[in-house]
């Protein structure tokens, strides 16, 4: 079962944290792995999606020279807006690598919350986010 400490070492290890979007940036978290199992189970414990990034390569690949052999799929689980800062609230202080870059991403999003345009900088949608944070976790 998926908790916010296994979580956290799996972020330490091959998660990201970062800012996506063009117009209407927002904060997105995400993990690379070769698991579809375990994408799919962090999509059921937080939300957020889950999808293949790199398939695996066909029985011929090996002949083309100028490719990458790639044995196995790659997937990527990533979560965006406000329920990625309230993860990161959560996580920040369970990582050993990487908990500054969480805090971070949370700070950089609390001080420019002013400036944000569209989904992110709305109230209701941030209040929907710790409603269900709070009816899934117990609090925000």
């Amino acid at each position: 079962m998926i908790n916010f400490d296994y979580l956290a070492g799996l972020m330490d290890a091959d998660g990201h944290f970062t800012w996506s979007g063009g117009k209407y940036m927002a904060p997105d978290i995400g993990v690379t792995n070769t698991s579809q199992s375990l994408m799919l189970a962090l999509t059921d414990f937080l939300g957020g999606s889950a999808s293949p990034q790199r398939a695996t390569c066909s029985d011929g690949c090996l002949d083309e020279a100028a490719h990458i052999h790639r044995r196995t799929d790659i997937w990527k689980w990533h979560l965006t807006g406000y329920r990625a800062v309230l993860v990161c609230r959560e996580l920040a202080p369970r990582m050993v690598i990487k908990g500054a870059h969480a805090a971070d991403l949370a700070r950089q999003y609390d001080l420019h919350l002013v400036e944000m345009e569209g989904p992110a900088r709305r109230s209701h949608h941030m209040v929907k986010e710790q409603k269900w944070w709070a009816a899934r976790f117990g609090g925000a």
